[in-house]
């Protein structure tokens, strides 16, 4: 297993579980983990410890009128989180690998592991972002409750996961996290180029009035509150190429592996859930990525980045009335798309919902979009010019 983010944790501790003898390699394995990270709660595995869980509630939108779905959202506490998913009698190895192949990892020192599998788990850099790719950004401030920053929210808006008010094609996202902390960020959901840190960092400002928020201006992105007193996030939201299931040497996993929802960031609790997944194919000695990628998730994720690619082409008005449609969709329909990997129909019908719902000018701009793709992954190239069996062969 490389690399000892929540992916990598994740499956070397239910690969102990299940009675695997478990390698973690990883530079700094115990070093402490800085981000927020939130989910769906009914997206979490069953054998994850309720004690992982800060806040939860269910989740609000402002579109730009406030709406509470019927779906309990949950931030983790992330150290609660780290401590759970225990290495404990996992082999640690504390180094960088230079290449990973199906069986064996190399090191710079041009020393050599071997496993009977090897799972990559190192985030968007193991495959290494496309050229230009899209990505989320995002600046986030943690207040006290009472504090300027919440005093005007309903009492129930303990986990507004987008409020898209004013739009200025970014949302704040503000969301308790327990003990009577709140995490308020501002956030652009996908661009390419996304709105920079600097400017994410002026209209927190705004958002609440009397708080200190850094200037940013000269941050790039990573994660980190201790050093700025800021969470700053910045990732891109897909990987070097569109299919991320046809990979070269070692197995990838979570971000590294296409876990990330190309059209709302999302990964860690699908992670999360896979993990068994990754073990049980490791345990009878089959294909972990043929196991992680069935041909309904190869679909999915397709029309998932052909989401992205629409919204790419959005302005900060049609942004809010895209969302404004979904979010008026059947609660099943919407969970689908969030939640449903593998749940074709369900994200057939819910792209198809939401574009019903446009208005005229809308549906060309999504349709020329959508049918276009990604400019990132069509200069990668994922298809050679030999044909259609050539093309059909990358599904």
């Amino acid at each position: 297993m490389i690399g000892a983010g929540p992916a990598g944790r994740a499956i070397a501790h239910r690969g102990l579980a299940a009675g695997l003898a478990v390698t973690l390699v990883d530079p700094h394995p115990d070093r402490p983990w800085q981000a927020t990270y939130g989910a769906w709660a009914d997206e979490l595995p069953d054998w994850l410890p309720t004690e992982c869980v800060a806040a939860t509630g269910p989740a609000v939108v402002y579109t730009p009128g406030r709406r509470v779905l019927d779906r309990e959202y949950v931030i983790f506490d992330t150290p609660a989180l780290q401590s759970a998913l225990s290495v404990d009698g996992v082999h640690i190895v504390r180094a960088r690998v230079s290449h990973a192949y199906s069986t064996y990892v190399t090191f710079a020192d041009g020393s050599l592991l071997y496993a009977s599998t090897v799972v990559d788990a190192r985030g968007v850099e193991a495959a290494g972002p496309a050229v230009d790719a899209p990505e989320q950004t995002a600046v986030g401030i943690v207040v006290s409750h009472g504090g300027t920053a919440v005093e005007h929210r309903p009492a129930d808006d303990r986990m507004v996961v987008m409020d898209w008010r004013p739009g200025t094609g970014t949302f704040v996202y503000s969301v308790d996290l327990g003990r009577g902390r709140r995490l308020v960020e501002e956030t652009c959901l996908a661009g390419a180029p996304a709105v920079d840190i600097g400017e994410l960092a002026r209209r927190l400002r705004g958002r609440v009035p009397g708080v200190a928020v850094p200037d940013l201006g000269g941050k790039k992105g990573g994660r980190s509150r201790v050093s700025t007193g800021a969470e700053i996030v910045r990732f891109p939201l897909v990987g070097l190429t569109p299919t991320p299931w046809r990979t070269s040497g070692a197995s990838r996993f979570g971000a590294a592996g296409g876990l990330i929802h190309p059209a709302t960031g999302y990964s860690v609790a699908q992670s999360l859930a896979l993990a068994d997944a990754v073990v049980a194919a490791a345990s009878r000695g089959a294909d972990v990525t043929a196991a992680l990628w069935p041909w309904q998730a190869r679909c999915v994720y397709r029309l998932r980045v052909m989401g992205l690619a629409a919204l790419l082409a959005l302005g900060p008005d049609d942004l809010v009335l895209f969302f404004d449609r979904f979010f008026a969709l059947p609660d099943s329909v919407q969970r689908a798309y969030l939640s449903g990997r593998t749940d074709l129909p369900g994200t057939s019908a819910a792209m198809w919902g939401v574009f019903a719902a446009l208005p005229v000018r809308l549906k060309l701009t999504v349709a020329k979009s959508a049918a276009a793709g990604l400019p990132a992954h069509r200069v990668a190239g994922p298809y050679p010019k030999t044909g259609l069996r050539a093309r059909l062969s990358a599904w």
